[in-house]
């Protein structure tokens, strides 16, 4: 089943990409055969489109006249997202973890360490399992991140949850981007 092309109604905005593309902002008609105007996002990428059945997808088109229409209309510049001050925004592989850990001076055996002092032996067993078994990384926010922290800050009073979320951000900076 084909649905008719939308046809253009409106620009609301424009902004290049990092590729050089462009991501737009539409109000369209006819979209998925909708006749009712709405908004949608439309990336237009610097190769023109072509639909899976082989016909040219004539909304660049359209948007080309609509800007040769309108020369006031300034297409943003690219901005490169800023990075988060929130680590809970930062999912951490245990390697980069531990790299933090290091690279702030703290031993390499810092976290079992760390896990020797909780004194309930089946809140150690978890931790230790939790910390040899995590493969698809740590989120701040996990309640057994929360809970290490917490029985770090008591064992190094200097350690505080400020300076913990510093070095978190800057470990996930090491080579990954942010989750989204």
């Amino acid at each position: 089943m084909t649905f008719p092309m939308p046809v253009l109604i409106d620009v609301l905005s424009a902004r290049y990409t990092s590729t050089g593309a462009v991501d737009y902002e539409l109000v369209v008609t006819n979209h998925c055969g909708n006749p009712e105007p709405e908004t949608i996002p439309y990336t237009r990428d610097v190769n023109e489109e072509w639909l899976p059945d082989g016909r040219f997808y004539e909304l660049g088109v359209d948007i080309d006249a609509w800007m040769f229409a309108h020369p006031e209309f300034d297409v943003a510049d690219y901005e490169p997202p800023t990075p988060s001050t929130n680590p809970g925004d930062y999912l951490l592989s245990m390697r980069k973890l531990r790299l933090g850990l290091v690279r702030n001076g703290f031993p390499v055996d810092f976290i079992p360490i760390i896990i020797s002092t909780i004194p309930d032996a089946l809140q150690r067993a978890e931790a230790q399992i939790w910390y040899e078994e995590t493969t698809e990384g740590v989120l701040w926010g996990h309640p057994m991140t929360q809970a290490l922290l917490a029985a770090a800050a008591q064992a190094y009073p200097n350690l505080t949850l400020e300076f913990a979320a510093q070095m978190w951000i800057e470990a996930a900076a090491y080579d990954a981007p942010q989750v989204p």
